[in-house]
């Protein structure tokens, strides 16, 4: 069995973090990507948590072939065995679970891979997408029975997910940045110090913590590292539950319309040749007056003629998942209206 460092440049790391051995998994569809030969493939896993376990899920050759959750502490996991060893193999080892802001001892390192043949690298993305949002793209609800209503790593997962199913359209790299409960200005429950545009900016902001800290969560994020084709913005729909849609006060709407003008003004100057697109609407569209507004303000100051704003397709009923949350026929439908626009400007 050889050994390789899950920083090997064979391997294509998914997913903000810093790179370095252990490797920290911060995100929501987090993970590593590569070409193996081989009978038999093993990872070895560090996690720990207070509240939630950690979730991972393998892909071969596009088949989702295993989902589980890790136990705390240090092990090898063995992802397979028995293969054909001269076949090769596209793996994609991803977390399910979101970065878990509320849990200081949350964590998933990766210390290295073993495996009896040759990894090798996956061709190179000719795009990179990065899609900022909540709950949803955060994959919330895409696992269980839609009368399950609890809240926990067990609902979450990448499979059936939008921004996963928007890379295989493009034939792109993506990424999450995501907090379920988080709005552009104010979460799900009047907390404007729950929001994505104030942490953006960090390798892993929401994450809180001695252990996350160490590993480089709060460190300033380097955008020139991975530079974006295209950035997605799902935000609104905690924010219309935080401001209470539609009798959202004056000031209200004067703070999420200023919010949404000022975070696209961050994208463009952290993402300066991305393609920004608000896409909104998975869950209804009560913000979407105010999300058109602060983005015709941010055009007017600006000039920026490379931002656009989508409005999604709400989800039925009868296509719910878990937790009220859409399902996997409203993400493949989002995905594709996503894909649609991006493809008449990349």
């Amino acid at each position: 069995m050889k050994h390789y460092d899950p920083t090997d440049e064979s391997i294509l790391i998914l997913g903000r973090t810093k790179k370095q051995n252990p490797l920290p998994l911060f995100w929501t569809g987090s993970g590593l990507e590569f070409i193996t030969s081989g009978a038999e493939l093993s990872v070895e896993f560090e996690t720990d948590y207070e509240v939630f376990e950690q979730w991972i899920r393998v892909e071969i050759d596009g088949a989702s072939v295993l989902r589980m959750p890790l136990e705390k502490g240090r092990k090898k996991v063995t992802l397979y065995r028995g293969l054909n060893p001269q076949e090769k193999r596209h793996v994609k080892i991803l977390k399910e679970m979101q970065a878990l802001s509320q849990d200081d001892k949350a964590k998933l390192l990766v210390h290295g891979l073993e495996s009896d043949g040759e990894i090798s690298p996956v061709q190179p993305y000719p795009y990179h997408i990065e899609v900022i949002g909540d709950s949803l793209t955060s994959g919330e609800g895409l696992q269980g029975a839609k009368h399950l209503m609890d809240w926990g790593s067990l609902v979450h997962s990448t499979e059936g997910h939008y921004v996963e199913a928007l890379g295989k359209a493009l034939n792109a790299e993506v990424r999450h940045i995501s907090q379920g409960g988080w709005g552009a200005y104010i979460s799900w429950d009047g907390k404007t110090d729950c929001a994505i545009p104030p942490v953006y900016g960090k390798v892993a902001g929401p994450l809180s913590g001695a252990d996350n800290e160490a590993l480089g969560a709060k460190e300033d994020y380097d955008f020139s590292s991975w530079k974006t084709d295209a950035v997605v913005i799902n935000l609104g729909t905690n924010d219309g539950s935080g401001l209470h849609a539609p009798e959202i006060t004056a000031e209200g709407k004067a703070a999420f319309t200023e919010t949404v003008k000022n975070f696209l003004s961050v994208l463009r100057r952290c993402n300066p040749d991305a393609y920004l697109l608000w896409a909104y609407g998975m869950c209804g569209t009560p913000m979407e007056a105010y999300i058109l507004s602060g983005l015709e303000a941010y055009q007017k100051e600006s000039g920026d003629t490379r931002v656009s704003y989508l409005s999604l397709t709400p989800c039925p009923d009868e296509w719910l998942g878990s937790r009220s949350h859409p399902g996997r026929a409203s993400h493949a439908l989002a995905a594709a209206e996503i894909a649609a626009v991006l493809k008449k400007v990349l």
